[in-house]
């Protein structure tokens, strides 16, 4: 029996977070601790990221993703013990994560594994980057994350491990390559067994890069539905949608709850096109769905 859930979050400063955090988000979320530097495990309250060995001055005092993801994921699943390893850089572009002797591989590793030793599992890498790469062309982005997945797995040991990777949000024109960096991020399950992306549909930036609070609130909240059913196997899931309709949603309220009814995987299909999607909206911008789920039989 495993004494405790462990989540990876990395990425550049979206994951980190430089939204405003509301007053009320600086409870701890209910069975959630955060990793500190020196291996302990505290309590989960904001900002999250102000332990990862890799952040600047910038990366540690805002609010991300991560926060509303262990409260949404801790409400859905009784008796779960959710751990949260934060290790962020803002303006990171993706070949400084590629390379395994660098500083934001190297210590994402080293601290997942830190964070297993006593009677933890490692259950998914949530990953959020690409703005920086976004800037400039980046013909090679998918090849990039292909080699960063592959090459993070096998050094944590388990091929099969969970990837959840968020599309970046809609940037200002002068990041004119950021449609080929979302391409690339939504192509990568149809390359890499186990990986689902989470969409950035409705979601807004308030200083030209960096989600706002509402933004960041629901991607949380999109990133635990999406552990709900990928890691979990629950067909129907649960969100908070006050958090889609406007203002911020009152954690643990179960009457603002809504279920999203994913199909279930049928196995008779070839295995190498396997897919699930969870959760279509009407009005997207484009077919996409919330999360595609892309699986392969071994």
């Amino acid at each position: 029996v495993w004494a405790r859930e462990v989540f990876l979050l990395i990425g550049q400063s979206n994951m980190a977070g430089r939204a405003e955090i509301p007053q009320d988000y600086h409870n701890v979320p209910a069975s959630a601790s955060l990793m500190d530097k020196e291996g302990n495990w505290v309590p989960a309250t904001n900002p999250l990221n102000r332990f990862s060995t890799v952040a600047d001055s910038s990366d540690t005092g805002s609010l991300g993703p991560g926060y509303t993801f262990a409260d949404s994921l801790s409400c859905a699943i009784e008796a779960i013990d959710i751990g949260l390893v934060m290790n962020a850089r803002s303006s990171s572009r993706i070949h400084t994560w590629t390379d395994p002797e660098s500083a934001l591989f190297s210590e994402a590793v080293r601290r997942a594994h830190e964070a297993t030793e006593d009677a933890g599992r490692l259950v998914a890498v949530l990953w959020l980057q690409g703005e920086s790469d976004s800037k400039v062309e980046s013909p090679a982005f998918l090849d990039s994350l292909v080699r960063f997945v592959t090459t993070l797995r096998a050094d944590l040991g388990n091929e099969y491990l969970p990837f959840i990777a968020a599309e970046i949000p809609d940037l200002p024109s002068y990041f004119p390559h950021q449609e080929t960096i979302r391409e690339a991020i939504w192509q990568l399950p149809t390359v890499l067994p186990h990986v689902s992306v989470v969409s950035s549909e409705g979601l807004t930036v308030f200083d030209g890069v960096h989600l706002d609070t509402q933004s960041q609130i629901l991607l949380g909240h999109r990133f635990a539905d999406t552990v709900h059913a990928v890691v979990y196997d629950r067909a129907s899931t649960q969100i908070l949608r006050r958090a889609e309709a406007g203002g911020l949603p009152r954690k643990g309220h179960s009457a603002a709850y809504y279920s999203l009814t994913g199909r279930r995987l049928d196995l008779s299909i070839p295995a190498s096109a396997a897919c699930m999607a969870v959760g279509y909206r009407p009005g997207q911008r484009t077919a996409r769905p919330w999360c595609t789920i892309h699986m392969r039989r071994d």
